[in-house]
């Protein structure tokens, strides 16, 4: 119960640091060109990242390189696929706001999700699209559309 207790704050945590993120981007695109400033996100991240391994490998996790040849070829994409979505915010966020594109991007990791449970897709284990679940990617759908044209 106690280790919820504390993994909730950071995951909050993490969805401000998402919902800054989408305007900290655009403003930096909009000062000192797009590619220039998600230049200097992935470096910021490269560096705290850096950190973080030399601390982590200090403290007790060991590593095992052999099972490098055992990850599957979709294991490896995470760095693209953050990439892609610091671009679009840095691209999109002053065409559509932040509310409207946040509210987006949580409409489809919400929706992806519950389509990865369901079938156990990327190693998950599965869980049921129930329709409690369908109804709650429905209301995203219906929140993003009021955030969007009010």
């Amino acid at each position: 119960m106690l280790d919820k207790l504390l993994v909730y704050p950071l995951v909050v945590a993490g969805g401000i640091c998402l919902g800054l993120q989408a305007g900290v981007n655009a403003t930096l695109g909009g000062h000192i060109g797009r590619s220039l400033s998600a230049t200097i996100s992935f470096t910021e991240s490269f560096i705290l990242m850096s950190i973080y391994f030399s601390v982590d490998t200090k403290f007790g996790t060991k590593f095992d390189f052999s099972n490098l040849k055992k990850v599957p070829w979709w294991g490896w994409i995470g760095g693209i696929l953050g990439a892609f979505f610091v671009f679009l915010n840095i691209l999109i966020t002053p065409k559509l706001g932040a509310g409207t594109v946040l509210g987006i991007v949580v409409s489809a990791q919400a929706i992806t999700s519950v389509i990865i449970d369901h079938f156990g897709l990327l190693g998950v284990p599965k869980r049921k699209a129930t329709i409690l679940r369908l109804c709650g990617c429905v209301g995203l759908v219906g929140s993003v559309a009021v955030i969007t044209i009010f």
